[in-house]
């Protein structure tokens, strides 16, 4: 059993709905997990707190009601939720790669120098940054700064501790007006006029690796209709169209990001496992009982993970290819 553990912060300013996401993503990647050996297994408590969310994201502008953007609270606190990469090939249920997501208010990444956001930064293998589309799309982008935050974002994640190669997904939130009217060219065009300078800045931290982009829709049934200015700042509002089904898309994209990171360093640890055990048993003793026998069990058990981390990291990347080609998921 391998005792990689992977580390993911959600990051992004005050009712984008990262918390939404995790929501929408975890029943997604249940159904669709692109190895049959392999399934994304939520621990108890965090099943319990994501479906009750996801029955409220469900329910929604029910009966054609508007409701505003932060229906459902935003984080105010910083919380956890822990989800185990399990191995179901073979009869077994055995966890392989542990992963670990942290859920931070947005007010820790905008809000003084996002210090208080890079404590769970330091030493991540991963994180999300949450942009809402319809503040960078409506309105001629007026509120895009004000609601999203590109500079102190940019910033909070670029200023942070992050582990060697770590990966960037930017999760453009709420893209269910454009995706469902074929205009995603139009979205991502604006997206990347306006990120570009952020997403430079990034660059400079050299731990950074790889950046991707993609867009979810959380729900699938919500329009938007209009921005109303309130005493404090601004909301959006939003309607139930004629569809009423509840019905995510593309929320998995981002976690299946995350996985084929983890997998990668799980795969390398096997590797340096295998390497290990042969500089702490001289050839002499490897045919000796009874430490040959130790050996050739221990080795036969790294061997057989190194192999299945690889084959079900494999089916993860072919199936992310997929998602570029289908221009659902992107690297900057």
């Amino acid at each position: 059993m391998s005792n990689t553990q992977a580390k993911i912060v959600m990051t992004g300013p005050t009712g984008v709905g990262k918390t939404s996401l995790l929501a929408a993503m975890y029943p997604l990647l249940e159904k669709r997990f692109p190895s049959g050996d392999y399934k994304l297994v939520p621990e108890e408590n965090t099943r319990k707190v994501l479906d009750d969310l996801r029955d409220s994201l469900a329910k929604l502008g029910e009966g054609g009601i508007k409701v505003k953007d932060r229906i459902i609270t935003g984080t105010l606190q910083a919380q956890e939720f822990n989800f185990d990469l399990q191995y179901t090939g073979e009869g077994k249920n055995e966890t392989d790669v542990s992963i670990q997501i942290f859920d931070i208010p947005g007010a820790y990444c905008t809000d003084g120098g996002g210090t208080r956001a890079q404590t769970y930064l330091i030493g991540s293998d991963i994180s999300f940054w949450c942009i809402d589309c319809v503040a960078l799309m409506e309105n001629g982008g007026q509120y895009n700064e004000a609601v999203n935050a590109l500079n102190a974002m940019a910033d909070c994640i670029r200023n942070s501790q992050l582990n060697a190669g770590h990966n960037v997904c930017l999760v453009l939130m709420r893209s269910e007006k454009w995706e469902q009217d074929g205009k995603m060219d139009s979205l991502f065009g604006e997206f990347k006029k306006q990120f570009g300078a952020a997403i430079a800045a990034l660059r400079s931290n050299t731990n950074i690796g790889r950046i991707f982009y993609c867009s979810i829709q959380t729900t699938g049934n919500l329009r938007f209709t209009y921005y109303t200015e309130v005493q404090g700042g601004i909301q959006g509002e939003y309607i139930r169209h004629s569809d009423k089904t509840y019905k995510p898309e593309h929320c998995e994209l981002p976690v299946l990001c995350a996985v084929s990171r983890s997998l990668s360093t799980a795969v390398n640890e096997a590797t340096d496992a295998i390497r290990k055990m042969y500089i702490e048993c001289p050839p002499f003793f490897r045919w000796i009982p009874p430490w040959s026998w130790t050996f050739n069990r221990k080795m036969e058990i790294v061997i057989r993970l190194s192999r299945r981390l690889d084959r079900v990291a494999t089916d993860i990347n072919e199936h992310l290819k997929s998602e570029e080609k289908d221009k659902r998921l992107f690297e900057w």
